[in-house]
């Protein structure tokens, strides 16, 4: 019967002594977005269409000469280079396409709320002008909303002026 209780005391104190294992969490890098300044982005090289097809152009020309070394630069590296910036390109423009919906209301709301203001801005020219004719001192007054609506007209978002 010793035994019997020997081995209960032993189990107890494994079933005790027993702890969940530690698991350590690693420390996750945060990652900084680095936005670049508008002459870092003016300094960058801008690929032209098609890009793909030229890489793998390239790609295809350097298999078939194996002479032609590139320093630092293999097939497969290329095709990494164009996959990533593939990659980025339709990262972009599915946001842009995100951005656009969501910000479609916003700019449309803009363009309502300027354009009730601007014909605010006309109406005052309009009924001024009468006042001008007779009065000198109201024309003088108003002198810089004639001269900033002489030559002025906004145009578009295309850049293009509206047409009259």
């Amino acid at each position: 019967m010793a035994t019997k209780k020997a081995a209960k005391k032993a189990n107890a104190k494994k079933k005790t002594t027993k702890k969940a294992p530690v698991v350590k969490k690693r420390a996750s890098k945060s990652r900084e977005i680095v936005v670049m300044s508008s002459d870092e982005r003016r300094s960058k090289l801008k690929p032209r269409d098609n890009y793909e097809e030229l890489v793998a152009q390239i790609v295809r020309t350097l298999d078939a000469n194996p002479a032609v070394r590139i320093p630092g630069l293999r097939p497969s590296r290329l095709e990494k280079l164009v996959r990533d910036a593939k990659k980025a390109s339709e990262k972009e423009a599915a946001l842009r396409d995100q951005l656009a919906r969501k910000l479609a209301p916003i700019v449309d709301t803009r363009i309502r709320a300027e354009d009730e203001m601007w014909r605010a801005v006309l109406d005052v020219n309009a009924g001024v002008k009468p006042y001008a004719r007779k009065d000198a001192v109201i024309g003088d007054a108003f002198a810089f909303l004639t001269e900033a609506l002489a030559g002025s007209r906004r145009t578009d978002d295309e850049g293009e002026t509206p047409a009259s």
